[in-house]
This record gives structure tokens, sequence and C-alpha cells, in this order.
């Protein structure tokens, strides 16, 4: 970490990789999310006794992901500092709302995915 608190910046100029973490940051959230509860949602289904919490389990998840979307969303000059970028009239508009759409996008997928608790009973094999 910089001297500075910040994990991807080196110098005046906006990091590489912090702005491709920025603008993707949605997405990758998304992705963890489906991993996290598909893969989890698996595990539980295999051990009959805990395919009891496998809904609580999904909803915890998704609830998780959307509190830290949500940050991201409405937080997103602190998110810009984390990753290095410029902050204030330095910062790129587009980089911003680029990210902040895409935060957006990723938040409906994941309450779409979460939505399944609802519709779908837990743990039914597909024949």
């Amino acid at each position: 970490m910089a001297k500075d608190g910040n994990f991807f910046r080196s110098g005046r100029e906006p990091s590489t990789a912090g702005t491709l973490v920025f603008l993707m940051f949605g997405p990758l959230v998304w992705a963890g999310h489906l991993t996290i509860v598909y893969g989890g949602h698996t595990l539980l289904c295999l051990r009959g006794e805990l395919a009891g919490v496998a809904d609580v389990y999904v909803l915890t998840i998704t609830a998780a992901a959307v509190l830290i979307l949500g940050a991201f969303v409405f937080r997103i000059a602190s998110w810009e500092r984390v990753m290095g970028l410029l902050t204030g009239e330095d910062a790129n508009r587009t980089t911003r709302r680029t990210a902040r759409l895409l935060a957006i996008l990723s938040l409906i997928a994941v309450l779409w995915s979460g939505a399944t608790v609802g519709l779908v009973a837990a743990c039914v094999q597909g024949r």
C-alpha cells in the first residue's frame, strides 16, 4: 500500500489497474455473487440435513452483494480514492458514469438472481 493509503496509486498518474477494477467493480461483484450463491447452494443441497438453510444462505449473500453495490453507487467518490483515481475536478466523468451504470445493471442482476428463492423450491433435482 502506498503512503497516502491508496492501494493502486503511483504518483500523480491515475492507476491503470485501479481504473479497470473501478470500471468492472459491478460485474466483478455480480460474478462473485453468482459463484458464491450457486456453489454454496449446491454444497448445501448435497448435504441433505443442511438443505433447509439454502434459502437463508442465498438471501444473506444476495443482501451482502446489494449492500456492496449500493455503497459503490452512492459513495462512488470514496471508491475512486481507494482505487487511486483522480478525484474532484480532475476526475473523469465518463469513467465515473460508466462505472456507476455497470454497477446499477449488476445490482439489478444480483436482485434478479436472488429472487429465485421465491420462485424455485430449494434443492429440487432437475429431471
